[in-house]
């Protein structure tokens, strides 16, 4: 059977994609030939295009309403209190397809994915998570000797550059200097560097059915350079600055597409290859105080004395005396809160499709006071957006607003401000592409979604897909011929997830990673 490939491309868009692969001297050259020779087409993302349902969904096969992801961050009440903790890989409430493809004999690897870690004890081949802090990788890596071969092995080998140094990335803030913002981009070349080498190590030594692994520098880079790399939005007259932030973005893009073409050309002309990412991008032009509207519209109250200790805006909620609030700015949700005993403060259980309708109106009134557009274009009831059993987790309701920016949380007015500069933020439509045995050639498919990637790597490897995928293999990526040779077959169901322990994040490791979060405009 064909060995398979996964390249993942965190945040990647054709948008961006199409341009750098146009022209007599393409940008991303390999890439262009890929469009020529592959299938491609837009991927729709989770209903909120967020990196941990969108990447969990891509691995399970499986919506958030049935994984149970849907953030970087899960809240809990307790005490009148709000309190964090991150999400990891115990809180998927489904199989990997690392898990069922290892199994069924297959050997597998899975470098940089998020929430991988802890690993699978189960796993048949190789884990190397991403989203850890570097001191976190070693004892997050299955086998436990492949870091040890890693240091040993492989020339240059640094795992601070590898994973998330938090030490260095936490001194980065949303808006950021001319300097920082450049520093920023540089900073990220020699760690996509650092992935493609494991990933080509891998592929080299490692005899894998599966091998995937995910750069996520796409992402990171265009919530601060979209300005200087996206269509339309080019001044008139660029400054010596403008020049120089386009050349280094685009360098990363040049770097990013050798890399793509190497680990092809490694894993060898019978490989099916397969890029995905989780969601797209787009231009974010204003910000939107959601939290500011609540407290505006009496659902939302601060306290008189908050902690002068904490500044995140869950410390300072009275939560006793809120009926809704918006927990983070990735969730672009919000979240009800219901009495459910007697003496409980919150919504009465027998009043909340009452209180939720009252809720819907409200925020259909936040309008552009010019041109009376409404902000928020959409908003969706939690058991439409999330159906499932792990629906529970799901904020009540989620919002899509006008230009699909990020809602922020901050206690400020006006509640709605255009942005001195546009930033990049999510879009729903992310990309899909396919190349080699089998594969057809210069298409473009229909639209498909997150979900199917993961019923796609399965049946490239010869498995059949669980009955109980949401996601379906897309026939139109493939020839008639190989379909014939290679039928689809659906099988059993999958199995419980099970994961290794590990131990938490301390108390600086946690604080590193929020004030990563609201560099990239997801904490805000």
């Amino acid at each position: 059977m064909t060995k398979t490939l996964f390249l993942g491309m965190d945040g990647s868009t054709f948008t961006i994609l199409n341009e750098l692969t146009s022209g007599a001297n393409p940008v991303m050259p390999f890439m262009a030939e890929i469009f020529k020779k592959g299938a491609r087409g837009k991927l729709l993302s989770t209903p909120n295009p967020l990196t941990p349902p969108a990447w969990v969904s891509l691995m399970t096969g499986r919506s958030p309403g049935n994984h149970g992801l849907y953030d970087f961050l899960k809240t809990t009440e307790v005490g009148g209190e709000l309190y964090t903790e991150l999400y990891s890989a115990t809180d998927c409430q489904v199989e990997m397809i690392w898990s069922i493809a290892s199994r069924q004999g297959k050997r597998v690897a899975a470098l940089n994915l998020p929430f991988t870690a802890p690993p699978p004890r189960d796993i048949n081949g190789v884990i190397l998570p991403g989203f850890i802090p570097w001191k976190h990788l070693r004892r997050n890596t299955q086998p436990k000797d492949f870091y040890t071969s890693l240091k040993e092995n492989l020339p240059g080998f640094d795992p601070k550059e590898l994973a998330w140094d938090f030490e260095r990335e936490e001194k980065s803030v949303q808006h950021l200097t001319n300097e920082e913002r450049k520093n920023w981009v540089i900073y990220h070349l020699p760690r996509e560097e650092q992935w493609f080498n494991v990933a080509k190590y891998v592929l080299q030594n490692e005899n894998t059915d599966l091998m995937a692994v995910m750069f996520d520098g796409t992402d990171k880079l265009q919530h601060q350079i979209w300005r200087f790399i996206a269509p339309g939005l080019e001044p008139a007259e660029p400054d010596p600055y403008y020049d120089e932030m386009r050349e280094i973005s685009l360098k990363y893009f040049s770097l990013l597409d050798g890399y793509l073409k190497d680990l092809i050309e490694t894993a060898g002309e019978d490989t099916q290859v397969f890029m995905a990412s989780d969601h797209g991008f787009t231009t974010q032009y204003e910000a939107v105080r959601i939290n500011s509207y609540l407290k505006e519209k009496g659902y939302l109250k601060y306290k008189d004395n908050p902690d002068p200790n904490k500044s995140d805006f869950l410390s300072t909620v009275d939560v006793s005396k809120s009926i809704a609030y918006c927990k983070t700015s990735s969730s672009n949700g919000i979240n009800i809160r219901i009495a459910r005993s007697a003496g409980e403060t919150g919504v009465k259980p027998e009043e909340y499709k009452e209180v939720r309708e009252k809720l819907i109106y409200d925020l259909e009134q936040l309008v552009d006071k010019d041109s009376g557009e409404r902000i928020i274009t959409d908003i969706t009831v939690r058991e439409e957006a999330f159906p499932g059993l792990a629906m529970g987790e799901a904020p009540d309701l989620l919002l899509t607003l006008r230009d699909h920016g990020f809602v922020s949380t901050r206690d400020e007015l006006p509640v709605v401000q255009k942005l001195a500069d546009p930033i990049g933020t999510h879009h729903p439509e992310g990309i899909f592409i396919a190349y080699g045995t089998g594969i057809k050639k210069g298409v473009v498919i229909e639209d498909r979604n997150i979900v199917d990637v993961a019923a796609t790597l399965l049946y490239s490897v010869g498995l059949p897909v669980p009955s109980d995928f949401e996601g379906k293999v897309p026939t139109s990526v493939f020839t008639e011929e190989y379909l014939k040779e290679n039928p689809i077959q659906i099988g059993a169901e999958t199995l419980p997830p099970v994961n290794s322990a590990t131990k938490d994040m301390s108390p600086e490791e946690k604080q590193s990673l929020l004030a990563q979060l609201s560099a990239l405009g997801y904490a805000e």
